[in-house]
């Protein structure tokens, strides 16, 4: 018996196409779930290039401002 069934009780058998949508809606909404994350997955991919765009961006200006004895020895690389 289930929970809350008492002795007695008409168990009542699963609709089978009540069952088939569910489980097509459930496949759906893992497939949906999975290309979800694929593109979050992407989007954290291209943070992480422009972060390292930037990063080298500045690192080549700051050289560049070397060469020019622009900015002080001390924070030059």
């Amino acid at each position: 018996m289930t929970e809350g069934a008492r002795a007695g009780d008409v168990v009542q058998k699963p609709n089978p196409e009540l069952l088939k949508r569910f489980e097509d809606e459930r496949d759906a909404a893992a497939v949906d779930r999975q290309k979800a994350e694929e593109k979050v997955r992407r989007g954290e991919e291209k943070v992480r290039e422009a972060e390292q765009m930037r990063k080298d961006a500045h690192n080549e200006a700051v050289a560049e401002l070397c060469r020019k004895n622009l900015l002080p020895l001390d924070t030059c690389p």
